[in-house]
């Protein structure tokens, strides 16, 4: 029954930061950290709703703590690479990517940074 009311949970945030509204997601995601079971999806998408009210510091802080839950979390690599090319650190961004996603990949997510179409 937990798990039920833990994907509503999930569902509900996730709709809060499709109607943009971040502030409200953000205190929610807050609350979930001291609950849910796997806080590393929790600390992933508080990094992300961060992210969208421009809170790039924190947000980092968010996806490094999802990484230190879980290592082989793609899509926290992938925000977390995401937030250090927004705040200039474009050398760590390529690392943390190059690191995860190999080269290929690395070069593409740079290009859509140089380009603006990744914030």
């Amino acid at each position: 029954m937990l798990f039920v009311v833990l994907e509503d949970v999930k569902r509900w945030l996730v709709c809060l930061e499709r109607m943009r509204k971040f502030d409200q997601a953000i205190k929610h995601y807050r609350r979930s950290l001291e609950t849910i079971p796997d806080p590393g999806v929790v600390h992933n998408n508080l990094g992300s709703a961060l992210q969208e009210t421009g809170k790039l510091e924190e947000a980092g802080q968010h996806f490094r703590e999802a990484l230190r839950m879980r290592a082989d979390f793609p899509l926290a690599h992938n925000n977390l690479g995401i937030v250090l090319a927004r705040q200039g650190k474009l050398s760590e961004a390529w690392l943390n990517w190059k690191q995860r996603f190999g080269w290929t990949r690395t070069m593409r997510m740079l290009g859509v940074i140089w380009s603006g179409r990744a914030g």
